[in-house]
């Protein structure tokens, strides 16, 4: 995962925690474009492995988030992977862009999110003023589709 997403994650929505982000929902990646979908290019892309259903426990919950938008089921190399996509808001906009300056709640929810832990995060996030590239994750392409 990218400094970049570290930092955006915790912003996507206050329920969203470090724990649904772990191995055993079956989290694979955090992307900012979907190559199927570029009229989503104001949103926000989590990906789960859907095969060994691990991911059922956050179905319901990401469901009930507030910047839910929808979701999505991919086959990659004949496996199941569900893409849920949340709305994007103005700050997350601005980092994805590459410049934003956070508020001290921000900073606080970024930082109690990864538990500070993550040094990179701690040492940007702190500053107030986070500058990075732009972010280039894209939702792998679908490349089978089941009868």
């Amino acid at each position: 995962m990218s400094n970049i997403a570290k930092v955006i994650i915790p912003l996507v929505d206050e329920k969203l925690s470090l724990e649904d982000l772990s191995e055993s929902t079956g989290f694979e990646g955090v992307y900012f474009e979907d190559i199927n979908r570029p009229y989503l290019d104001d949103h926000i892309f989590l990906m789960y492995n859907w095969d060994d259903k691990k991911s059922t426990k956050v179905f319901y919950k990401f469901k009930n988030m507030k910047s839910f938008y929808g979701y999505k089921i991919i086959y990659i190399k004949h496996i199941p992977h569900i893409v849920y996509t949340f709305t994007s808001n103005s700050l997350i906009n601005r980092l994805k862009r590459g410049t934003a300056i956070l508020r001290d709640i921000n900073k606080l929810r970024i930082l109690q999110f990864w538990q500070f832990k993550d040094a990179w995060v701690a040492l940007n996030v702190a500053r107030g003023t986070v500058t990075s590239d732009p972010p280039t994750e894209i939702v792998p392409e679908e490349d089978y589709l089941p009868e």
